[in-house]
């Protein structure tokens, strides 16, 4: 790689680069249940370097900067990965939270991570707002769903008016594949949750593995809404 060239371990250069060879791939595949039958939801690379500019814009907007943290507090879904990439652009500092974690748990990860704000499934919110009042640095919360947004002491939007804005380009911020992406909270039985700042370059390491793993470009991960792990078709 010259010295240039963006590095790929980052995972807004990632998509970025992989968004002007197969724009049109559809890359990923969220599978979720409605009754009797199974929906799909796809993200492209282009869709997913669009949302993700979107999304940078959003929390630009909200006065995110650089190595700012906030709370993403949702099932795998298309909303998820979108809030990636935008993260990965803006250079902030997500920080992925069970939608089942509540009460001191959830207060106590909130507080520790510093989170400025929160993405929310909107079948969290019910153990997120009993904890807000405990959660005085969280200035704005985004709602993933179609349910109306309660009225709460918060800045709030629903994520849907965040994709349905046309926006410029924001200029990827990130340069180091050190610099911190997420924090990652372990899932101890005893004691406060231990934290992990892990880098991009730790995500990009792990992302580069499918070669090894005899995936090809062209495979496409399937994710069901409801698991926190992918297959392939």
């Amino acid at each position: 790689m010259s010295s240039t060239e963006p590095d790929i371990a980052i995972l807004a250069n990632l998509i970025n680069k992989k968004r002007k060879i197969l724009p049109d791939l559809d890359v990923l595949t969220f599978v979720t249940a409605r009754g009797s039958e199974f929906i799909d939801d796809t993200r492209t690379y282009q869709q997913l370097w669009s949302n993700g500019q979107k999304v940078a814009h959003g929390l630009e907007a909200e006065n995110m900067n650089l190595g700012d943290s906030f709370a993403l507090i949702a099932l795998n879904q298309p909303e998820f990965v979108d809030t990636m990439v935008g993260s990965s652009i803006l250079g902030t500092i997500f920080v992925p939270i069970d939608p089942r974690t509540k009460g001191k748990k959830l207060s106590f990860m909130l507080n520790h991570a510093e989170c400025k704000g929160a993405i929310v499934g909107d079948y969290a919110m019910e153990n997120l707002l009993p904890v807000l009042d405990e959660c005085p640095l969280i200035e704005w919360i985004w709602v993933i769903g179609k349910s109306a947004i309660t009225k709460i002491s918060r800045r709030n939007k629903n994520f849907g008016e965040i994709l349905s804005r046309s926006v410029s380009e924001i200029e990827i911020r990130v340069s180091d594949p050190e610099a911190p992406m997420q924090m990652l909270y372990t899932s101890g039985t005893t004691g406060d949750p231990k934290a992990i700042l892990s880098p991009h370059a730790r995500f990009g390491f792990v992302g580069s593995l499918g070669p090894t793993l005899g995936l090809k470009e062209t495979i496409v991960p399937t994710l069901d809404y409801h698991s926190h792990t992918p297959t392939h078709n």
